[in-house]
C-alpha cells in the first residue's frame, strides 16, 4: 500500500511539473517563432511571389527583436539562383491584442503598426495605407510557422 501511494505520489509531481512548464509556454506571445513567407495579398487581391520570395523568413524572439531574411532570384547563364539577399533585425512589440508596431533599426526609425494575428500556424501581418488618389488600401502577408 505504501509503494503504491509513493508511485501515485512520484507520478502526480511530475505531472504537475510537466503541467508548469506547458503553462509557462501559453503566456509567450503568440507571434514568437519562426515564420515562412507563404502568400502576399494587396487591397483584396492575391500578388503572385516567386519561389524564391517563399524562402523569406521572419523570426520573432521574445526579447523583441526581429530578424528578417530576405532572398533575390538572380539568373547566371540562364540559370535561376536564389540568395539570400538581406538578414535585417528590427524591433517589435505589444500594443494591444492583435495591434503590434514594428520598428525599423536602419538610421531613420520608422515605426509601422500593424495587425498581426495568429490562427491555425499562420502569421498575418496587415497594414494599411494611402493610394495617390486619396483612396486606402491594404496589405496582407502571410507566413506559416516552421
Amino acid at each position: 500500500m505504501k509503494k503504491t501511494i509513493l508511485v501515485a505520489t512520484l507520478f502526480l509531481s511530475a505531472l504537475s511539473i510537466s503541467c508548469s512548464k506547458d503553462d509557462d509556454d501559453s503566456n509567450a506571445d503568440p507571434v514568437v517563432g519562426t515564420w515562412q513567407f507563404v502568400q502576399l495579398t494587396a487591397s483584396g487581391d492575391e500578388i503572385g511571389i516567386t519561389s524564391c520570395q517563399k524562402k523569406d523568413v521572419l523570426e520573432f524572439s521574445s526579447d523583441g527583436t526581429l530578424k528578417m531574411i530576405e532572398h533575390k532570384s538572380t539568373a547566371v547563364n540562364d540559370t535561376e539562383n536564389c540568395d539570400k539577399k538581406t538578414e535585417t533585425i528590427h524591433k517589435w512589440r505589444v500594443n494591444s491584442t492583435n495591434n503590434y508596431t514594428l520598428i525599423d533599426s536602419s538610421n531613420n526609425k520608422t515605426e509601422v503598426s500593424a495587425a498581426i494575428f495568429v490562427i491555425n500556424n499562420v502569421l498575418t501581418i496587415r497594414t494599411e495605407f494611402f493610394n495617390d488618389d486619396n483612396t486606402n488600401g491594404s496589405t496582407s502577408r502571410e507566413y506559416k510557422k516552421i
